[in-house]
């Protein structure tokens, strides 16, 4: 009983030596989501994606040359609760390819590099990579009503 005692005593001291973090996280005031038309997209696997001038039309996007692209893909994203958090859907790069005219209009097409839910780091003596187990997509969000970039 009294090994008990002293091991949880030291337990109990050992824990109000070790001073807690907090970790403070901003938020948006809202969300990229929360105004216009979005259409959503799934991707199987990581790569240049291209959407042509009509796929932007035949999805519901009714301004093509103002497309946006915005979302994490399927990677996991990082279960470690010390790292800032991104608390809303960051925009994607996108290379808009435009025809002679010099405007975005049928023929034309968007690339933009969609993450799949594979994902590779190197740990200092190899690739390691890590599959997403929740999901077997990764998704975009595409608008063009997203307001400023």
């Amino acid at each position: 009983m009294k090994k008990t005692t002293i091991i949880f005593l030291c337990a109990i001291a050992c824990m109000a030596s070790t001073p807690l973090r907090a970790i403070v996280h901003t938020y948006s005031e809202q969300s990229v989501l929360q105004t216009g038309k979005w259409v959503k997209i799934q991707v199987k696997e990581s790569g240049i994606y291209k959407m042509s001038y009509e796929d932007l039309l035949e999805a519901g996007i009714a301004n093509p040359a103002e497309v946006r692209v915005h979302g994490y893909g399927g990677a996991m994203l990082s279960q470690n609760f010390n790292k800032a958090k991104i608390d809303d859907l960051p925009a994607v790069g996108i290379y808009m390819e435009k025809g002679e005219d010099g405007v975005f209009n049928a023929g034309d097409y968007i690339l933009f590099y969609g993450q799949g839910t594979t994902s590779w780091t190197y740990n200092g003596t190899q690739f390691v990579h890590t599959r997403n187990p929740y999901s077997d997509y990764g998704y975009y969000f595409l608008s063009d009503n997203a307001g400023e970039q």
